[in-house]
């Protein structure tokens, strides 16, 4: 996975039997075993001593307690290593499922993945082809939810089906109650698994992914150190004006994602657009392109493309561009001089069509 995602869960079924460890960074999501004995739990898996276990009985499952890192899922990929043995599929066989999300295999290896953002709505999808997932080979499943209301289902890295809804963006539902991984339906509803599971992951966004790719373009050592300096003034001011914190998280909750939410609940050409600017964009960043004429109009093109489809800036960010606090923060920290290219960008933004900009008024070094 690439530095946008944090493991928060990894178990590999190596060790001593019935003690199931998280891998994982963290190493919070132990797994505890449920109606399974030593003779679940197998040495060999996809290669020799990787370790694997058998959920082969309604009441065999495994159990995770959540953690912290679960109840912030902005969006998650899940993947399972696993070899089915030959022979008919169950009706029902229950991989994983929590409060945010469900996977399921049905008969004749059909996958089903179904994800809750919100309390009461649900996005998902299946694949119905059995000849994509073979028996008697070890397979590597992936299933995705990214928060933006598509879906994906990967098998061995290639994507077997995708799914946009519009109605499905957002973070998804905290987990309650434990992860289970395996038992059936519940009440006795399903199948076990026949076959053996080697490893199981699951990841989250990295909650550090906006500011570590604030600081991943390409400058010296000089310019990074004045940045985190820079950055590190900023925190420090807001400590001081905590009703600065109140009024930024308001836009980023009521303003910004509210704009995301809208924007990408228009038509597909308008979403594609907006994939295309995007990836523009953080290609320009990581090549400290940002104080180029072709960056700003990215910007340009991004502000023009959100107007025309009438996704506009609300009061919040205006509210927040315009509040004493933050005309005191900006003239206490002042401008980043010692590093050009942003510098020229805060300058440029003032050339933004609409409202959804304001110029900095200050210029403190």
């Amino acid at each position: 996975m690439d530095g946008q995602w944090e493991l928060i869960c990894h178990h590999s079924y190596i060790g001593q039997p019935g003690i199931i460890s998280d891998y994982s960074p963290q190493g919070h999501s132990h797994g505890v075993a449920h109606g399974m004995t030593a003779g679940d739990f197998h040495r060999d898996g996809a290669a020799p001593g990787s370790g694997a276990v058998a959920l082969n009985d309604l009441a065999s499952f495994i159990e995770i307690h959540p953690t912290d890192a679960w109840a912030t899922l902005d969006a998650v990929k899940v993947e399972f290593l696993l070899r089915l043995d030959p022979g008919p599929d169950p009706l029902w066989v229950t991989l994983m499922k929590c409060d945010s999300f469900e996977i399921l295999m049905t008969e004749e290896c059909r996958l089903q993945a179904v994800f809750s953002p919100g309390a009461a709505y649900q996005v998902g999808l299946e694949v119905e082809d059995p000849d994509l997932f073979p028996h008697e080979k070890w397979t590597t499943l992936g299933f995705h939810y990214d928060g933006s209301g598509r879906t994906r289902i990967v098998i061995d890295d290639r994507t077997v089906a995708e799914k946009f809804d519009a109605a499905g963006i957002g973070p998804l539902r905290p987990p309650a109650q434990p992860i289970i991984i395996g038992g059936g339906m519940g009440e006795g509803y399903g199948g076990a698994l026949k076959g053996l599971i080697d490893d199981i992951k699951v990841w989250r966004p990295d909650p550090d992914r906006n500011i570590n790719q604030f600081f991943g373009r390409p400058v010296d050592g000089k310019t990074l150190t004045c940045l985190r300096s820079y950055v590190r003034r900023f925190e420090e001011a807001l400590e001081r004006h905590p009703d600065c914190v109140q009024l930024l998280q308001g836009a980023v909750t009521d303003g910004i994602e509210r704009m995301r939410r809208e924007a990408l609940s228009k038509d597909p050409a308008t979403r594609e657009r907006l994939r295309q600017l995007a990836e523009a964009y953080q290609s320009s960043w990581r090549a400290n392109d940002i104080d180029s004429a072709a960056f700003t109009q990215i910007l340009v093109d991004l502000s023009t493309l959100l107007q025309s489809v009438g996704v506009v800036a609300g009061p919040q960010l205006q509210q927040v561009h315009d509040s004493e606090c933050m005309k005191i923060v900006r003239s206490e920290i002042g401008l980043p001089k010692c590093d050009p290219e942003l510098t020229a960008l805060m300058a440029s933004l003032s050339s933004l069509p609409g409202d959804l900009h304001r110029g900095d008024d200050s210029d403190a070094s």
